[in-house]
């Protein structure tokens, strides 16, 4: 279960560059499973570290 914070507290500045291939991932994932990109990021997160667990 996500904690729950103040928004003041948790706002990350999101001033970063991407390749036009990944933000056309993300627009399609917005659009089709409905989700948002603050949860987008999330579940790549949360990937990347089950990756990076299954190869060790």
């Amino acid at each position: 279960m996500p904690k729950v914070m103040q928004a003041s507290k948790v706002r990350v500045p999101k001033t970063f560059r991407i390749q036009q291939e990944t933000l056309d991932s993300i627009e399609e994932l917005q659009k089709k499973e409905g989700l948002s990109q603050g949860k987008i990021l999330d579940l790549a997160i949360q990937l990347l570290r089950r990756e990076k667990e299954l190869a060790q």
